[in-house]
């Protein structure tokens, strides 16, 4: 969750107070709560000439606060009207004749990135996955802003045209034949990933089971930006005789069938062997006898484990985590006699509770609790009343987005936290931005 408290940082940084709700929808959602943008009036969308206009006849003195503000429509007349205007925003729009009326007016421009951009051209924001097809017909020239993944498909050059040009905050994901028609066009603020011309791009996991063999193409080249299964003797085998071609960075395959699926893998693939007799467990795990009944005592985890009920690391045979762990200090030495890998391992005391929104921490909790370690919560709000001596080595906190307690208590919270994102002795509704990368 260190992109979540990122994001309630850089709130912190540009709105310098947020309530309670705000955080739990950034924690939750990774958006500000819509209603919360109106009151404050700093959008995340693109600020359009009317909105910028009804700023302006509010007061004399104008500050505009965005993330997109467009201003190539700003009429010499409206400049005027303001003493002094403030525009603060990420990426700002203007065209010649825009730059030229704010050199002879008091602007006061803070951006950035300020892009020249002609009248006719439409903006379009696009938060999550976007995709640019080749069915999709040439249309008005657009500059284009997705805060997510962009996925574009073969043949898409046609529909290419109308983007005079692409920023993605996130990543992009397209085949080789498409370089050249995203040359000056595309800037991409994250990962790129272009896959041969010749694969089919698979948006998930590739699950090589009875299904997609079946399904599969022969002599055809399937590419995933993620993990690819081949634990299915009868498919893995189909897929072989079918010539198909698997094209993913990391494979997680049986022992048994390495021979065949290394045949359909691309050489340069890392290749996780999954023993025989051990069951793959695909995702994020609890650790706990509910897991153990239903796979067994030889375990291959493809996620992270969350947790780890006490006595359970100790009754398994073989255990392997690809992610993080984060178990019990009761549990570090058995989890580590047991666990072949795992590429981290993280250890909490007492009592653990993780991934929520706002928690109020009390003298009852405490008690009930002895030792309590919050984790991946978005506002943590110790309640008055609590002393230094209740909290000192009983409360920890670990990758939590705000903490609110009194001032006393601040010194010895910072010493038992990690990866906090702001302390406040206020209410979490009025943190203070400042404290924001603390």
């Amino acid at each position: 969750h260190r992109e979540t408290h990122k994001l309630i940082a850089e709130a912190l940084l540009k709105y310098e107070t947020l309530d309670s709700n705000q955080i739990k929808s950034l924690y939750e959602t990774g958006k500000m709560p819509e209603e919360s943008e109106l009151e404050l009036d700093k959008e995340a969308h693109a600020l359009s000439y009317d909105e910028i206009k009804t700023k302006m006849e509010e007061k004399k003195v104008l500050t505009i606060d965005t993330m997109i503000c467009d201003l190539r429509t700003v009429s010499e007349e409206t400049l005027q009207s303001y003493e002094k205007i403030y525009i603060s925003a990420m990426t700002v729009f203007i065209t010649e004749r825009t730059q030229e009326l704010f050199h002879r007016y008091p602007v006061d421009l803070d951006a950035m990135a300020v892009e020249k951009l002609d009248e006719n051209v439409r903006l379009v924001e696009q938060n999550g996955v976007y995709k640019i097809t080749d069915q999709e017909p040439a249309g008005a020239p657009t500059y284009l802003t997705v805060s997510g993944q962009l996925q574009i498909a073969k043949g898409a050059e046609k529909a290419l045209e109308s983007y005079v040009k692409i920023v993605v905050n996130g990543k992009a994901i397209y085949p080789k034949s498409i370089e050249k028609a995203l040359v000056g066009k595309l800037t991409c603020n994250g990962a790129m990933t272009v896959y041969p011309d010749d694969a089919i791009f698979v948006e998930k996991e590739l699950i090589a089971d009875k299904v997609f063999a079946a399904r599969a193409q022969e002599n055809t080249a399937y590419y995933t930006d993620r993990k690819a299964y081949l634990l299915d003797a009868d498919a893995v085998e189909k897929l072989a005789e079918k010539h198909t071609r698997i094209l993913t960075g990391k494979a997680i395959v049986a022992e048994s069938l390495l021979d065949t699926a290394a045949l359909l893998l691309d050489e340069d693939a890392e290749i996780i062997l999954v023993p025989e007799g051990c069951s793959c467990v695909k995702g994020d795990v609890c650790l706990d006898q509910k897991l153990v009944r239903r796979y067994g005592k030889k375990l291959l985890i493809t996620g992270n484990v969350t947790d780890a009920q006490t006595g359970v690391a100790a009754a398994l045979e073989y255990l392997q985590v690809i992610g993080q762990a984060m178990i019990p200090e009761s549990e570090l030495e058995a989890f580590e006699s047991v666990c072949e890998s795992c590429s981290e391992v993280t250890t909490y005391k007492g009592k653990l509770l993780r991934d929520i929104g706002e928690l109020a921490v009390d003298q009852k909790l405490l008690e009930a609790a002895k030792e309590l370690t919050v984790v991946d919560c978005g506002c943590v709000r110790v309640v008055e009343g609590v002393t230094a001596e209740q909290i000192k080595d009983r409360l920890f906190l670990k990758d939590c987005g705000a903490v609110e307690c009194a001032e006393e208590l601040q010194g010895i919270l910072r010493l038992q936290s990690d990866g906090v994102g702001a302390f406040s002795g206020k209410d979490c509704t009025k943190v203070d931005r400042s404290a924001a990368y603390a």
